[in-house]
């Protein structure tokens, strides 16, 4: 071995490292991006909030980032996970490709028609991440929407997402014909594998997707075994107006808005009432509810209820299908509280497909709401490797650090999110909570202001100022705030739990604990991080406490 040194300035300070080192640095973002298989952005991320290894060498006023393979090779052992149930983390997928799918272009020069290129888009992921999970990792529609119209090269977004295939291509549709031109992209030479154009009748779509995908299969050396193919075609539909219905569904659920919820749901119901047996789109109606339910715009039971019985008939239609599982999970676990079978629920999803980002983070929420956070953790970073522009995903990173009482760390992965989209009415709540576990009231009460004003008068970022002006000794904002949450709940549904929330900030136990019941009664999705919620705190040596949690069914510490 050389063991002769040379000379390098870090931080102004002189060292040695041995010359041998010198051959296994890596000395750019993007090299150390590639050598674990991520996107630059995550590496960052995990510098900040994971300990990753990352050394930096300053000279003068330039600074340049770089790091040891040994290092990063000692850190990612560490965080191998010991279960053998979580081998799907990212981080023991080293042989997996990475595949990226561009938005399509929407030529047909009408905007109306974005909703059929979004929609083809997202297809095209599902459909290509059930082609071999454990071999293709594809990243998620959210992140790759944030694509959509760019003019940045092919080697500017690979440094971003770090992939080894981009997909990309257009469509131009009229009343009866659409046109799709595809091209598959190798990103290390920049190669075509292959380009094709199709001229079919609007009818043909499906065909036309599941052949690209077959041919991408193709092109990758993949085996496309039968199953895989029957996995292509799983719960499609042969009735072109119902999968036009159900691309709509799924561009305006993507908004997610409360009136993009209804319309959503509109053209979900849409779709199957054109063709019952259309699975996907019963699923999407189990999405819609879902999320109604966690934002609190419908009653629990109302909300959950539904989503339950559309995803119970998904499965009716084809119980392979993931994204219905992953529905089922969640109304389960925001309703029913049978911790045992959502379990078994989320773990079908991931196994039936790895590569749906949504199970994965779904899943997290669950973990962590049974307090187990390492767990929670890895499978949060199986979700932002496929999907690490989702705002929503970076959001309940935070959120789950925070649940953990991690709260530096919450306040950062927070913190970045914001700076994704400082408008994000989710991410400026949670980085509140977190500030507030640091009692800086003053930088929490400004987040929650953030994201009252974002959240069109979303009833928790109000709950949240009462809770915070409380804890900070402004009780006359405390009240004039709890006045705001009172006219609320006359006008749109409020969950009994921000009221609870509310009164627990002011030092108002009973009114607190009426609360509580009364959201117990309601099975509000809420109560289900009761034992794991740090805002619960003032609460938690009262037995009236000890007694919700066991009727709740989460463990007693």
């Amino acid at each position: 071995m050389n063991t002769s040194l040379v000379q390098e300035r870090d931080h102004g300070v002189s060292v040695q490292l041995p010359a041998s080192s010198m051959d296994e640095q890596l000395a750019s973002w993007k090299e150390i991006a590639a050598y674990l298989r991520r996107d630059v952005r995550t590496v960052q991320r995990w510098e900040k909030t994971e300990g990753l290894p990352v050394r930096r060498h300053r000279h003068r006023e330039l600074e340049s980032v770089y790091a040891l393979k040994s290092e990063l090779d000692s850190w990612r052992e560490s965080r191998q996970p010991s279960r053998p149930s979580e081998a799907s983390s990212p981080l023991a997928a080293k042989a997996r490709r990475r595949l990226a799918v561009l938005p399509f272009d929407n030529l047909s020069g009408d905007p109306e028609q974005e909703y059929f290129s979004d929609g083809l888009t997202e297809e095209m992921i599902a459909k290509l991440g059930r082609l071999h999970p454990e071999r293709l990792g594809v990243l998620a529609r959210t992140t790759m929407m944030k694509y959509k119209g760019t003019t940045k090269s092919i080697n500017e977004i690979d440094s971003e997402l770090g992939v080894d295939y981009f997909l990309e291509g257009s469509v131009r549709r009229d009343d009866q014909r659409v046109r799709i031109t595809a091209q598959l992209i190798k990103v290390s030479d920049q190669t075509h594998l292959w380009a094709e154009s199709y001229d079919r009748t609007v009818g043909d779509i499906l065909a036309v997707q599941i052949e690209v995908a077959e041919k991408i299969a193709r092109s990758l050396a993949v085996e496309l075994l039968p199953e895989e193919h029957a996995a292509l075609t799983r719960s499609s539909t042969a009735n072109a107006a119902a999968h036009d219905a159900y691309l709509r569904g799924r561009y305006f659920w993507n908004r997610r808005t409360e009136e993009n919820f209804s319309k959503a749901i509109e053209s979900f119901q849409h779709a199957v009432d054109i063709d019952p047996g259309y699975g996907a789109a019963y699923a999407g109606l189990a999405d819609c509810f879902d999320t109604l339910g966690w934002y609190g715009a419908l009653p629990a039971e109302e909300a959950y209820r539904k989503a339950k019985a559309a995803a119970l008939h998904a499965l009716q239609i084809d119980d392979r299908l993931a994204e219905a599982h992953a529905a089922l999970a969640y109304a389960k676990h925001f309703y029913e509280w049978n911790w045992e079978e959502i379990e078994k629920e989320y773990r079908c999803a991931l196994e039936l497909d790895s590569n749906y980002v949504t199970a994965h983070h779904w899943y997290a929420l669950f973990l962590a709401s049974m307090g187990r956070f390492g767990e929670a953790l890895v499978q949060m970073d199986c979700a932002l490797d496929l999907d690490p522009l989702s705002l929503v995903i970076n959001s309940h990173l935070g959120w789950i650090l925070y649940f953990a009482r991690l709260n530096e760390r919450a306040v950062k992965q927070l913190q970045e999110t914001v700076k994704m989209d400082p408008q994000f009415a989710v991410g400026r709540y949670f980085l509140g909570m977190a500030y507030e576990q640091c009692q800086q009231y003053a930088a929490a009460i400004k987040e929650f202001e953030a994201a009252r004003a974002f959240g069109g008068e979303h009833p928790g970022p109000i709950a949240a100022l009462i809770h915070a002006s409380g804890l900070a000794g402004k009780m006359s904002d405390a009240k004039r705030h709890l006045e705001s949450l009172k006219n609320a709940a006359r006008r749109r549904h409020v969950s009994p739990y921000f009221f609870a929330l509310a009164y627990a900030g002011m030092g108002e136990s009973g009114d607190a604990f009426t609360w509580l019941d009364h959201a117990f009664q309601e099975r509000s999705g809420w109560l289900v991080n009761l034992n794991i919620d740090p805002a619960m705190d003032p609460l938690r040596s009262d037995p009236r406490f000890t007694d919700l949690l066991r009727r709740v069914g989460l463990p007693v510490k």
